[in-house]
C-alpha cells in the first residue's frame, strides 16, 4: 500500500530512471538493519583501553570554542587520528555535559560511509578526548575557498552524499541541526564525512531548542514553534545555494535582520543557476516545513528523484564507485596541508595536587564501586536462592539482616570516601573529589593554615609535596596578608579622619583620653569585620542549599580566625574560587585590627622612649610593669597639675626672701616640665627589648 502511495505521489519517478520505488524500499530495509545495530551499541556500555598518553601530538588542526582539534599518532599502531580535546571547565561552565555524552554515544554507535564515527574516547584531569578518523582532505569550506564557485555537477556530488548521511541519521531518529561546510570533511579518496555532532539530538516528535549556525537556521527554529528533521533539509538547501553561488542565500551583519530574512524566505538566486537547481533550492527553502521537500509524506524519496539529481547513481555513490571531481593532494597519510594554518596549541597541564591525587582517587572510587556491586549482587542472590529453594531451616529475617548490614557497611565506607551515587549502571560518581576547583581550594586552605580536612592527600608524593608547598607558601601568604592589613589600616585611619565630627560624648572621651580616639579605629574595623561576616553568611546561604544564616556566619567566623574545624565546608565546586577570595580578604581584615592595635602600642612605646629624667625612668618602669598604660594621657595630666601649681598666687605683702623662694620653686618646676617635654638625642634602642615588645604585641 505504501509503495502505491509513494508511486502515485511522486511526479518525478519516471524522469529519474536511476532510482526507483523498489530501490528505495530495499534501501530502507538496509537502513532498518543498521538502525538495529545502532540501538544495540547505544544501549551498551562501550569501554576503551586507550588513554591520552597513548597518542603523540603531531600538529594542531584547528581551535574551537570548546577545545582544540589535534592531529595525533597512535604510539602502538602508528595510525593517525584527529583528537578533539574538550576542556572540562568549558563543558561544565556552559552546561554541555549532557550534550557531550549524547554526542559521544551517537558517534560510537553509528556505522555508515558518510558519517563521522568515533575510534576511541578517553579523559584526564583537564580534558575529554574524542579520537576520530583523520580526514586528510580538510573540510568543504576550505575546498570552497580554494575552488570558488562549484559547478552544478560538483555541487550535486557533495550534496548527494549529504542527502545519504541525513537519511541515515533521520532513520535513527537523530537530527543533526548544524549542517554547514565547516562540518563536512573530505577524506583522502575525495568522499565526504558529515561530522561535528555537538548539536545532534535523538527525537521522537518535536523539539524546541534554539541552536545552530545563524545563516543555516530554519525559520521554525527561530520562531520557536517546535521542529523535527525538516531543519536539516533547510540547511541542505542553504548548502547547495552556497556551493553554487559562492555565498549563502541569507546574510546580514545584523542578527535580527538576518533572522527577518530567513523567516520571510527572501533570497535572490544567481543568474547562472539552472532552473532545476533553482527548483530544488526553492523546495528545500520553503518557509512552511510541511511544504518543504524531504519533510513531506514521501520523505527523502522526493529529493532523490528530483530532476536536479536525475544523473546521480545513488547505488554507485553509496558504494563509492564514482570518481570524485576533486581528490585531495595528500603526500603522506599524516598530511595536514588541506587544513587552514594555525599556530600549534599546547594543552594545559594539571595542577600538582590534582595530578598527584586524581589517579589514587579514581582507583579508590573504582574499588568502592566494585565492592558495592559485589555486595549488592550477594544480597540479590540470597533472596533469589531463598525464593527458589524455600529452605525451612534458614531464618530469612536473620539472613537478610546480616546481608543488609554488610551492604550498609559498604555503602557507608563508600559515602565516607566521597562516592556519589546515581541509580544508573556502575554507580558513577557525579562529582570528582580532586577537581581543579577543589585542588585550588585545598591549596588556599594550606597557605592560610586553615586546613578544613574535607580533602587531604592520601599518596606519599602528594603528602610530601604538601609539606614542601606549605613550608614555602605559608610565610609568603602571611606576608601578603600582613601587607594587606597595613594597607587597610591606613585606609581606615584616613577615612576616619575625613568623617564628620563625633558626638559630644565621644568628643569628651577623646579630649580626656587622646588614645581613645585611636582605639575607636579598631572598634570600627571590628564592626566592619562583623558586617563582612554577615555578608559572607548571606552569600553562603544562597550558594549552599542546606545552609542557614547561622551556618554561614559560623563558617565565616571559624575561617577568619583560621581555626577551620572542618565540620562545615562548602560543597558546591563552582563557588570554591569565590570562597578562596572571600577567605583572603577576611584574613586581611582580621590583620587590619591587629595592625591598628599594634600601631597604638607602638606610638605609646615611642612616647615612653622619648621621655628622660628621673620621672621618665619611673614612668617607663611603670609602663613595663603594667601593660596598657597610656603615657601620653598621664603626661598631659601631669602638665595640667604642674601648670596649676606654678600659677602665681595673689598675696598681699611679701618680703624679699619669700619672693626669692617662690621664684626658685617656679624655675625648678619649669625645669621638670622642660626635662619631660624636650627629649634627649635619640639613641639606638636595645635589640632585646624591641624583640620582647614586638612578641608581646
Amino acid at each position: 500500500m505504501k509503495n502505491k502511495e509513494l508511486r502515485s505521489n511522486s511526479k518525478n519517478t519516471e524522469k529519474c530512471a536511476s532510482y526507483t520505488v523498489e530501490d528505495h524500499v530495499n534501501y530502507k530495509q538496509n537502513l532498518t538493519s543498521l538502525k538495529k545495530e545502532f540501538v544495540e551499541k547505544y544501549s551498551a556500555d562501550i569501554k576503551y583501553d586507550k588513554s591520552a598518553e597513548d597518542f603523540e601530538i603531531v600538529k594542531t588542526l584547528g581551535v574551537g570554542s570548546f577545545g582544540t582539534v589535534l592531529l595525533v599518532r597512535d604510539k602502538v599502531t602508528l595510525d593517525f587520528h584527529a583528537m578533539k580535546a574538550l576542556e572540562k571547565s568549558a563543558v561544565m561552565t556552559r552546561n554541555f555535559l549532557q550534550q557531550l555524552t549524547v554526542e559521544k554515544k551517537i558517534m560510537e554507535s553509528m556505522s555508515f560511509s558518510f558519517v563521522m564515527t568515533l575510534d576511541f574516547c578517553c579523559k584526564d584531569n583537564l580534558y575529554v578526548y574524542l579520537i576520530l578518523p583523520h580526514q586528510a582532505g580538510g573540510d568543504l569550506l576550505g575546498l570552497m575557498k580554494k575552488m570558488g564557485e562549484f559547478s552544478e555537477p560538483v555541487a550535486q556530488f557533495y550534496a548527494a552524499q549529504v542527502v545519504l548521511a541525513l537519511e541515515y541519521l533521520h532513520h535513527l531518529n537523530v537530527v543533526h541541526r548544524d549542517v554547514k561546510p565547516e562540518n563536512i570533511f573530505i577524506n583522502a579518496s575525495g568522499y565526504i564525512k558529515l561530522g561535528d555532532y555537538g548539536f545532534c539530538k535523538i527525537i521522537k516528535k518535536r523539539t524546541f531548542t534554539l541552536c545552530g549556525t545563524p545563516e543555516y537556521i530554519a525559520p521554525e527554529v527561530i520562531l520557536s514553534k517546535g521542529y523535527t528533521f525538516s531543519v536539516d533539509w533547510w540547511s541542505l538547501g542553504v548548502l547547495i545555494f552556497e556551493m553554487i553561488a559562492g555565498y549563502p542565500p541569507f546574510y546580514s551583519n545584523d542578527r535580527v535582520s538576518l533572522y527577518d530574512k530567513i523567516v520571510a524566505g527572501e533570497y535572490k538566486a544567481p543568474y547562472h543557476m539552472t532552473s532545476m537547481c533553482k527548483s530544488i533550492v526553492k523546495s528545500l527553502l520553503a518557509v512552511n516545513p510541511s511544504k518543504r521537500i524531504g519533510a513531506q509524506r514521501n520523505g527523502v524519496y522526493d529529493i532523490k528523484v528530483h530532476d536536479w539529481f536525475g544523473d546521480c547513481s545513488w547505488e554507485d555513490l553509496l558504494h563509492q564507485r564514482l570518481t570524485p571531481p576533486y581528490t585531495p593532494a595528500c603526500e603522506e597519510v599524516e598530511d595536514a596541508s588541506n587544513f587552514p594554518k594555525c599556530p600549534d596549541v599546547k594543552l594545559k597541564k594539571s595542577a600538582v595536587f590534582r595530578a598527584l591525587e586524581y589517579p589514587a582517587e579514581m582507583s579508590k572510587q573504582e574499588y568502592m564501586r566494585d565492592r558495592i556491586l559485589t555486595q549488592r549482587w550477594n544480597l540479590i542472590r540470597v533472596i533469589s536462592d531463598y525464593n527458589v529453594n524455600r529452605t525451612v531451616d534458614v531464618n530469612i529475617e536473620k539472613l537478610l539482616s546480616d546481608q543488609l548490614a554488610a551492604y550498609e557497611r559498604v555503602l557507608e565506607d563508600a559515602c565516607g570516601s566521597g562516592l556519589a551515587f546515581q541509580v544508573e549502571r556502575n554507580f558513577p560518581p557525579s562529582e570528582e573529589k580532586w577537581s581543579i576547583l577543589q585542588a585550588v581550594f585545598f591549596s588556599s586552605t594550606v597557605l592560610t593554615t586553615i586546613g578544613y580536612g574535607n580533602i587531604v592527600p592520601v599518596t606519599f608524593w602528594g603528602r610530601l609535596f604538601c609539606i614542601a608547598y606549605a613550608l614555602v607558601g605559608i610565610p609568603l601568604t602571611l606576608t601578603v596578608i600582613a601587607d594587606l592589613g597595613r594597607v587597610f589600616a591606613t585606609v581606615v585611619s584616613v577615612v576616619a579622619k575625613q568623617l564628620p565630627t563625633m558626638p559630644r560624648f565621644c568628643t569628651r572621651v577623646s579630649d580626656v583620653n587622646p588614645a581613645g580616639q585611636r582605639s575607636l579605629y579598631a572598634f570600627w574595623a571590628v564592626g566592619f569585620l562583623f558586617l563582612y561576616l554577615s555578608a559572607g553568611a548571606l552569600l553562603f546561604k544562597m550558594w549552599e542549599d542546606d545552609w542557614s544564616f547561622y551556618d554561614g556566619f559560623y563558617f565565616c567566623f571559624i575561617t577568619m580566625t583560621t581555626i577551620g574545624f572542618g565540620d562545615l565546608v562548602p560543597k558546591r565546586p563552582k563557588y570554591m574560587l569565590l570562597c578562596t577570595l572571600y577567605i583572603l580578604i577576611g584574613l586581611a581584615l582580621t590583620s587590619t585590627i591587629i595592625e591598628l592595635v599594634r600601631r597604638q602600642y607602638a606610638r605609646s612605646w615611642q612616647q615612653l622612649r622619648a621621655l628622660s629624667g628621673p620621672l621618665a625612668d619611673t614612668l617607663r618602669r611603670l609602663g613595663d610593669a603594667g601593660r596598657g598604660v597610656d603615657v601620653s594621657a598621664l603626661q598631659n595630666d601631669l602638665r595640667k597639675v604642674l601648670t596649676v601649681v606654678t600659677m602665681p598666687r595673689l598675696s598681699g605683702g611679701r618680703d624679699s626672701l619669700a619672693e626669692k623662694r617662690q621664684l626658685e620653686f617656679e624655675v625648678a618646676l619649669e625645669a621638670v616640665i622642660r626635662n619631660m617635654t624636650h627629649p634627649l638625642p635619640k639613641q639606638k634602642p636595645p635589640i632585646v627589648q624591641i624583640v620582647i615588645y614586638e612578641s608581646s604585641v
